[in-house]
């Protein structure tokens, strides 16, 4: 639809289909031969904090690091975002966020297409007390905690259409959800939104600068070896070293060192203050095992993660490439699953997993239904769903790298040019909100209601074409200015 759009404009479009992670490949890396792309940002808890959605992809930083696809760089985009990063009063950084969303509402590296309304199934008839997050539906550390079997079927089957990219915590990035289900976190993102602690016992500024954090006593990691607060401070320097994993290093920055104190306590000192610290970081960064990581012979990122070592609620059993893989609950985790376990199976589609929720080969599903399966569930004797708001994004992102979408004209008129109410009607009859901005919504905190905006219009588009100083030909085609 986008592409029929665009050739209206005079453009010449090749639509290419790719898997996520060659997508995710040819657009942070070298030679970024793509003019568009379509991609999304599904929502996880962590990114309820802006910072997620705003420095990591559009902070010129992320150009060397592959986490800023667009190739965007503006000066006064990268001085609101980096300062609302050290701001501690709620009312003051949202001002900034709201600055910086009007700054990429009028640069246009990329355009919001919509923020879906999350619908998900699970079998009522094998599992009970289910736990859906705002923006997550089922798919979630809470729900996987708290879901309760019924009858003689302990372990909740999960569909999905992915593998695992690594076990490895320092190469992982669609599979970092299933990592964070082994492997602990100091803070995890609560029903609320608001983070709650974990492997942290709790948490206090001293001053703006520095945060003590008091370790949960009596945790082990799954070989038996206790969680000391030297396993901390070791993942957390490890992580914002030169070793540790991209997605996360724009999130530790603001760290200048950690100390391990009395009292079970870490010290983590900044060197400004950090406002996502606790609701980004510590929410994101894995506790691991420093005996085992420490030992590492090499590259952290190639190491064959295998068996990996970690204190979170479950365990990995096993583990078949292309099939399934097999997760035991943490009988000794200080939130014991009340299910023996996850089974996640690799399905080939969604029209597949859906086929099997309704058949009761799977409990639940990871992703959302697609539109024409929702009034099938709720039909079902054994289905129940559930809904939620999502705030996570889809979008289509422009290479500012080069010609021709270097041009803001050209960008501004793609934009008008796409009728995001023709798709969210036709394509997700209706489960899901137009988009406007990379927060969304329902994150009402965060979300500026103000900014810039680009509703459809192909007059608008060409109008906004001829501004720019592009000529229209005799035969459609589109010409650059002359100048």
């Amino acid at each position: 639809m986008i592409a029929a759009s665009w050739r209206q404009l005079g453009l010449q479009v090749d639509v290419q289909g790719l898997d996520f992670n060659t997508l995710t490949a040819a657009t942070s890396r070298p030679p970024f031969n793509f003019d568009a792309f379509i991609s999304g940002y599904v929502a996880r808890p962590e990114r309820l904090d802006p910072d997620v959605l705003l420095f990591r992809p559009f902070d010129s930083s992320g150009i060397a690091t592959g986490t800023n696809n667009f190739g965007y760089h503006s000066a006064q985009f990268d001085h609101v975002i980096e300062m609302q990063r050290t701001v501690t009063t709620f009312k003051t950084r949202r001002n900034l966020v709201y600055q910086a969303q009007q700054i990429l509402a009028h640069d246009v590296p990329a355009t919001a297409l919509y923020y879906v309304k999350t619908v998900m199934a699970y079998n009522k008839q094998t599992f009970s007390k289910a736990v859906p997050v705002l923006g997550q539906g089922l798919w979630n550390y809470w729900n996987m905690i708290s879901m309760t079997p019924r009858r003689s079927q302990k372990y909740i089957r999960m569909g999905q259409t992915w593998d695992m990219d690594s076990w490895n915590p320092f190469a992982a990035v669609n599979g970092i959800d299933t990592l964070r289900l082994i492997y602990d976190t100091l803070a995890r993102v609560g029903v609320n939104g608001q983070p709650v602690p974990s492997a942290a016992q709790s948490w206090k500024y001293t001053n703006n600068k520095t945060l003590h954090v008091t370790i949960r006593r009596g945790m082990k990691f799954s070989d038996g070896t206790p969680v000391t607060t030297a396993d901390v401070k070791y993942s957390f320097d490890i992580m914002r070293s030169s070793q540790g994993n991209a997605i996360y290093q724009p999130f530790l920055e603001s760290i200048a060192s950690i100390d391990t104190a009395p009292k079970n306590q870490v010290v983590f000192h900044l060197k400004q203050p950090y406002a996502p610290l606790i609701s980004a970081a510590f929410t994101q960064v894995l506790i691991l095992p420093k005996h085992v990581w420490s030992k590492v012979d090499g590259q952290l990122s190639k190491f064959q993660n295998s068996s990996p070592v970690g204190s979170g609620p479950f365990t990995l059993n096993y583990y078949r490439p292309g099939q399934e893989w097999k997760l035991d609950a943490n009988q000794s985790y200080y939130r014991k699953p009340k299910a023996a376990g996850i089974i996640q199976v690799i399905l080939a589609n969604p029209n597949a997993i859906f086929a099997a929720l309704q058949s009761g080969d799977i409990d639940m599903h990871d992703r959302r239904l697609l539109p024409d399966q929702v009034p099938q569930a709720q039909h079902s004797g054994n289905l129940q769903t559930v809904t939620v708001s999502d705030y996570g994004v889809y979008y289509v992102g422009f290479n500012l790298r080069k010609a021709p979408f270097i041009n803001p004209y050209l960008r501004k008129a793609a934009t008008l040019a796409v009728d995001k109410k023709a798709i969210v009607r036709t394509l997700l009859a209706g489960y899901a909100t137009p988009g406007q901005g990379f927060i969304a919504p329902a994150n009402k905190p965060w979300y500026n209601p103000h900014q810039d905006t680009y509703p459809y219009s192909m007059t608008k588009a060409r109008q906004m074409l001829r501004k720019g100083g592009f000529e229209f030909g005799s035969d459609g085609r589109l010409y650059y200015p002359a100048k």
